[in-house]
């Protein structure tokens, strides 16, 4: 099922309820094609504990997409904007697989 994710903040966290809205539920949901890993576009695929949003996919990046963005200075980076913002939800590095 290809489901085009919508962007900005106003729809963080509302795909999951947009699906069911749909008649799908997120476990339907086997592939996950991530163009960048902006919060905005990354946010939802976790909960607020940790857990998968959509537990049967697998999340692709491009390397050189997860490389910047999971590097060590981008993450130092990002837990010091982290507190400037609750509604911003870090990716779960274990969900992106590197190709």
């Amino acid at each position: 099922m290809r489901v085009p994710a919508p962007g900005g903040w106003a729809s963080l966290g509302r795909l999951a309820g947009s699906l069911r809205s749909a008649g799908y539920t997120p476990e339907e949901v086997d592939l996950v094609l991530v163009t960048h890993l902006h919060s905005d576009h990354v946010g939802g695929l976790t909960t607020q504990d940790g857990n998968r949003v959509f537990p049967n996919a697998e999340v692709y990046v491009a390397k050189a997409e997860s490389d910047f963005w999971l590097s060590p200075e981008i993450a130092a980076k990002r837990r010091r904007m982290r507190n400037r913002s609750s509604r911003v939800r870090k990716p779960s590095q274990r969900l992106i697989s590197r190709r």
